[in-house]
């Protein structure tokens, strides 16, 4: 900061991170307050950041506590930043001068533009949906004694709930013929929901939501509702959400999710939407605001000590204690908290996705294109790196087609093999994810995939876990899917999906009943010997 560090390098830095930031800022007139910085470099002054949305524009806000110990008024240059995920500032703005008494406070006007925030340039602003933000001060034409870094962060908690209902003789209904669900309250922060499906006078799916018990002035903490049409094996078919309106008030409380159904399309497709009985099933989650879950500083140092390190001369040897510092001392230093505030190699390859720099090589599914890089491709999976050497049609036309992997599913591999991170998983993600795992030998993510699977198996999915381990020669995942039917035989064996397993791999299904027998013949010899014994 040019008005800070000119002639003084020595300043007091407060930088605050939010999660889940944007279930706060979608919200109008709200405010994010960070937690109190004490700054004794500054008589011990206490300070606080917040943030909140002056129309279409985020504007930051310094201000000084009624009640600390500094004097009754400090003046002060300073600035506001908003960083990167590298810590580089996007955004900056100074100002020099400024007198503080206590109780008073500085904004930092237009910083950066709603729809730039939470639109254009999210990735760029929210990284994993977390906003970073620095200010920094320094007395006016003092000198501090030390350079200061404080860090806190603030956590927006969200609550999830999940319902399921069931619309029983669908073809049958006529349009405004109204069902209603309520979903109850899990916690003091969310309130009941009131759902009403019906059918409009052209037969399209319509679903409103409300929430019941709003005092006069409140506004509604429900922010996305999903709601999702499954099988009977709990795939999703169809779906809709929608981020509700954050001035949703008590005397306006209704909203409508976009209808994504009609009639004659349900009941044309009867085999796929619906259950035999006629029964519509519709699964849903809603999300609700409950405010900062946590909000803390989580450290406070000086980086006097690497100030001194710069210092050092090129090509000399540094003394400690009559130590030199060799290879393995220097790196404990760059391990330290010493680059805490700088972008790690993960961050900086992942930014290298996001931002598609420098890409070199394209992978195309059905409906998409991915920009990717060769070298990454290659250190990540050994299929890629044998697709891509100089003697094969893919590094001729650096290119690929990639018709059985949708692009959902591309993306989340591609996600895993940049950043060594998975999304929330859910079942169908997990089945197709580990498809394409599998096939690129991008073993890590497959085990991740196994053992959500594993710990995923039920009666209406058992069947399908016998297929894919058997398919792809996974004994673990094969060992597990056995290992619940012989615990709930009586709830798989003889299902139609039991019957579709035996129509499709006879000799799997016959394997599955062998192993389940012997288990049973093993356990009542168990059970008879330790009674002859006693």
């Amino acid at each position: 900061m040019s008005g800070v560090s000119e002639k003084d390098p020595k300043y007091f830095t407060c930088t605050w991170t939010i999660e889940n930031v944007s279930y706060c800022l979608k919200r109008d007139n709200e405010k994010i307050y960070s937690p109190v910085f004490i700054a004794n470099v500054l008589n011990g002054t206490e300070w606080r950041l917040f943030l909140f949305f002056d129309g279409n524009d985020l504007s930051g806000v310094l201000y000084r506590e009624k009640s600390d110990e500094g004097p009754l008024t400090i003046t002060l240059d300073l600035d506001f930043a908003i960083l990167s995920k590298g810590s580089l500032p996007l955004v900056v703005q100074e100002r020099k001068a400024q007198s503080f008494i206590k109780n008073f406070s500085w904004k930092f006007s237009g910083l950066c533009k709603r729809t730039k925030l939470l639109g254009s340039r999210r990735n760029t602003f929210l990284p994993n949906d977390s906003l970073t933000v620095r200010c920094r001060m320094r007395k006016r034409n003092e000198i501090i004694p030390e350079t200061i870094i404080c860090l806190a962060r603030t956590r927006i908690g969200i609550q999830k709930r999940t319902f399921t209902w069931a619309i029983k003789n669908f073809s049958t209904l006529q349009p405004h013929q109204e069902n209603i669900l309520t979903v109850e309250a899990i916690s003091k922060q969310a309130l009941s929901l009131a759902f009403k499906m019906f059918l409009d006078c052209d037969e399209n799916v319509q679903i409103e939501v409300s929430q019941d018990g709003m005092d006069v002035n409140q506004n509604s903490n429900l922010v996305r509702c999903q709601i999702a049409v499954v099988d009977e094996r709990g795939n999703v078919i169809d779906s809709t959400d929608i981020n509700a309106p954050s001035d949703l008030e008590a005397q306006n409380q209704t909203f409508k999710l976009p209808h994504f159904l009609t009639k004659n399309k349900i009941v044309a497709n009867d085999k796929l939407y619906l259950f035999d009985d006629d029964t519509l099933f519709l699964f849903g989650q809603c999300e609700f605001y409950v405010g900062a879950v946590y909000n803390q500083v989580v450290s406070c140092r000086s980086i006097q000590d690497a100030e001194v390190f710069k210092q050092i001369p090129c090509g000399r040897t540094v003394q400690d204690n009559g130590k030199d510092f060799n290879g393995q001392n220097i790196q404990h230093l760059l391990s330290s908290e010493i680059l805490e505030d700088f972008s790690t190699l993960k961050d900086d390859i992942e930014h290298l996705y996001e931002e598609q720099k420098l890409c070199d090589f394209t992978i195309r599914t059905a409906d998409e294109s991915f920009p990717v890089h060769k070298a990454i491709l290659c250190a990540r999976s050994p299929v890629f790196c044998a697709m891509l050497k100089n003697d094969t049609k893919e590094h001729l036309k650096d290119s690929v087609d990639v018709p059985d992997v949708n692009s959902s599913t591309m993306k989340k591999l591609l996600h895993f093999v940049y950043t060594d991170e998975v999304d929330d998983l859910r079942w169908e993600d997990a089945t197709q994810l580990y498809f394409a795992a599998d096939k690129y030998e991008v073993l890590p993510l497959k085990q991740i995939c196994s053992t959500f699977l594993k710990s995923s198996v039920c009666p209406d999915n058992a069947c399908e876990v016998l297929l894919l381990s058997d398919m792809h020669q996974d004994k673990e995942l094969k060992s597990a899917a056995r290992n619940f039917v012989y615990d709930h035989g009586n709830m798989i064996v003889g299902s139609e999906q039991w019957k579709s397993l035996e129509q499709s791999n006879v000799q799997l299904a016959l394997e599955t009943l062998e192993h389940v027998f012997l288990r049973r013949i093993n356990s009542c010899s168990c059970s008879n010997l330790r009674k002859d014994s006693s």
